[in-house]
């Protein structure tokens, strides 16, 4: 199906509102554009470069995987937001998204997180794609024509490093927590000048005391009024792996924990960068091996900014090559009941959305080296692919 038959037999303002799906996510976590004025010493609110999101992206000089390993050992880390979680409610200004308008999956662990993030309109305009032309299934980035490659580019995952910081009794929140990327979908090489800092507000049970199933997330600065100039509404999303804490505990009352596991790819002279996450029986997953920044690319703001400049120049190859740079996706372990010790891993969202439905690792994938968790490396397909501890 080309553009004017697309245009044609889609419901009106299906594809205005999927393409300006970025565009609005960023006019409400900016208060549009707003948000950098905001953090300044004169208000209260100054920061480090170091708190950048980017910073640790962009300064090879620097290991970020040794930074992440000191800051765990250290201690900056907190179960306080560890889990599996979905926005239900995201707001700003005089603007609003919500579950009804893209999925979400949060999962974070202690220290390291993957957030992925698809607005629902990408499946409907891809299904009438597929619909229109079925004789050309989409398989890969290299099955996307001009338009199609700036619907695609219109999703976000990134993941990296949740830095938890515990404050006194005069700050607004208990906890706030800075995130540190090292994979980023948007990024193309002008990185952000404000921190991605906020407050923690979790929600509280009837009798007072904190919830551990939904909290948001503040704004770290305010407006010129005073307020919070965004929030984020999460809560906990619904695993069926849960493991209690010590087992007789069933019948304690005990609040069952889901199991978690953090794995990040080591080191490797591809240059491929790779994060795996799983929170009782669901995981994320984000890998990236980004292209070499040209001048032209990195005077881009985003991806989108990239991809819709490389479209209008004809430059599809540029597009294809930092589109399909970058995978992420979320999935759910399952156990067979006829071999407990066989897991299938079924990716059920995903960036790349021909790969749902699919397993994202099988048996004979996957080897394990090591006597105990600290010294355990997992290999995944080939060492020189996917090494992760």
């Amino acid at each position: 199906m080309n553009p004017s038959q697309l245009q044609k037999h889609t419901p009106a303002g299906l594809l205005v509102k999927h393409l300006d799906w970025s565009d609005k996510q960023r006019r409400i976590l900016t208060a549009n554009c707003q948000a950098e004025s905001y953090f300044h010493p004169d208000r209260g609110f100054e920061f480090d470069e170091s708190d950048l999101p980017h910073f640790l992206l962009t300064n090879e000089a620097i290991d970020n995987r040794q930074v992440f390993t000191d800051w765990k050992t250290k201690g900056c880390k907190s179960s306080l937001i560890a889990g599996a979680w979905t926005r239900v409610l995201f707001h700003g200004g005089w603007e609003f998204t919500s579950h009804a308008d893209e999925h979400t999956y949060n999962l974070q662990t202690e220290t390291l997180f993957i957030d992925l993030r698809i607005p629902k309109t990408r499946r409907d305009i891809f299904s009438l794609l597929a619909d229109g032309d079925k004789s050309r299934p989409i398989c890969s980035v290299h099955d996307l024509d001009a338009q199609a490659l700036r619907y695609y580019a219109r999703q976000h995952v990134f993941a990296g490093f949740s830095k938890l910081t515990r404050h006194d009794s005069k700050a607004h929140y208990p906890w706030s927590c800075t995130r540190h990327h090292v994979m980023d979908w948007n990024y193309v090489g002008m990185p952000r000048t404000r921190p991605n800092k906020w407050w923690i507000e979790m929600k509280p049970h009837a009798d007072g005391e904190a919830a551990a199933d939904a909290w948001k997330e503040w704004a770290f600065a305010t407006d010129s009024a005073g307020q919070h100039y965004y929030c984020e509404q999460w809560e906990r999303r619904k695993s069926l792996n849960l493991r209690n804490n010590n087992e007789g505990d069933e019948d304690k009352g005990e609040v069952d924990r889901p199991m978690m596991l953090a794995l990040r790819m080591k080191q490797n002279p591809q240059n491929k960068d790779g994060i795996l996450i799983v929170v009782g029986n669901e995981f994320n997953y984000c890998l990236s091996q980004r292209p070499i920044n040209s001048n032209q690319d990195a005077a881009h703001a985003s991806l989108v900014a990239l991809v819709d400049d490389a479209v209008t120049r004809g430059d599809l190859d540029a597009a294809r090559q930092w589109l399909g740079s970058m995978q992420g996706g979320h999935g759910h372990v399952h156990t067979s009941q006829d071999n407990p010790t066989h897991n299938s891993w079924t990716i059920d969202a995903a960036i790349e959305f021909w790969k749902e439905g699919t397993s994202l690792l099988t048996p004979g994938d996957v080897t394990v080296s090591g006597s105990s968790v600290d010294d355990c490396t997992i290999i995944w397909n080939d060492a020189a692919q996917s090494e992760m501890r």
